[in-house]
């Protein structure tokens, strides 16, 4: 049985998988993962009967994302991992998203809202015979100037688009299709589903070096320009 963890942005969730949806759940969550994804995933175990030793590996959404989300799905992803000695595979949040229209014949561009003034961005085709195809690399754009990004005959799904017509006012409706965003659900079982196709094929990650893909780096590592502190007297004098 495959384990399912994404808690890439505010909805996030965790869903059961073998060769088909066992049982999901999802939840938002503005401020504490940590807490909702340990009893969300122990109740959803206990409630399907299962132990924790019946997962045999795991897909985890990598980001892009919020920071402090992602670490703590990668933090418990890594955690089972290594102790119940099961292979991982990290799938990117964007592709996951735009999994769930595959077999469309327009390119397929989800997105993520990361904070006002900045959005994720992916550009895939996904043929109809599961063919995935990278047009460009998932990437930091504007949120002004999301318009600019859009290739004309793009489908645009993800978190947001509910309120995209706003924004993009100078692209014309025809131009694209902008999908509404229902639930986590569709990118969960999305999740699952690459996640499988990746551990059939052989392809894993090891826990200990797998990475959040942000994208950008976080404020936190940023040092602040160091500043000259004019000493006085006694200062000087116990230095």
């Amino acid at each position: 049985m495959l384990l399912a963890i994404d808690t890439s942005t505010k909805h996030a969730g965790l869903l059961l998988w073998n060769s088909g949806v066992i049982a999901s759940t999802s939840w938002y969550s503005k401020y504490n993962h940590t807490k909702h994804v340990i009893a969300e995933l122990d109740k959803l175990i206990s409630e399907n009967n299962f132990l924790v030793s019946d997962i045999k590996a795991i897909a985890l959404a990598i980001g892009p994302g919020s920071f402090s989300a992602l670490r703590v799905g990668f933090s418990i992803a890594k955690g089972l991992c290594i102790a119940l000695k099961i292979p991982l595979t990290g799938i990117s949040t964007l592709l996951a998203e735009a999994y769930s229209y595959r077999g469309t014949s327009q390119p397929i561009c989800p997105l993520i809202f990361l904070n006002q003034r900045t959005i994720a961005l992916g550009h895939f085709v996904i043929d109809k015979s599961n063919y995935i195809t990278t047009i460009q690399p998932e990437t930091i754009v504007p949120t002004d100037k999301l318009a600019q990004f859009l290739p004309k005959g793009s489908m645009v799904c993800g978190e947001g688009t509910q309120t995209l017509q706003s924004m993009i006012n100078n692209v014309s409706i025809s131009e694209i299709t902008i999908v509404e965003y229902c639930s986590p659900y569709r990118r969960l079982e999305s999740l699952a589903q690459l996640g499988s196709s990746q551990l059939d094929a052989g392809f894993y990650d090891d826990p200990e070096t797998l990475q959040p893909r942000y994208l950008r780096e976080p404020n936190i590592t940023k040092p602040n320009p160091a500043k000259l502190i004019k000493l006085g007297k006694s200062q000087k004098e116990l230095m």
